[in-house]
């Protein structure tokens, strides 16, 4: 798997320098993909969002909570 995702960033970066970070959120624990211009480091795409992933899993605590107290 390590590789498969190494040869993509090699082959994006031959055409159109851009850099992928693979990450996962902490928060929700969903995949992350970064798009980064390779010459500045400046990001020009979160996939999805980082903010989208910290309200998904902000509502999934305040769901879990209002099962907990009415369980």
């Amino acid at each position: 798997m390590t590789e498969a995702v190494a040869d993509i960033q090699k082959n994006l970066s031959m055409i159109h320098d851009v850099d992928l970070q693979f990450s996962v959120h902490e928060a929700s624990g969903e995949i992350m993909v970064t798009v980064r211009e390779e010459a500045s480091g400046e990001v020009i795409r979160e996939i999805p969002p980082s903010e989208i992933l910290d309200l998904a899993a902000r509502l999934g605590e305040m769901v879990g909570s209002l099962f907990d107290q009415t369980g």
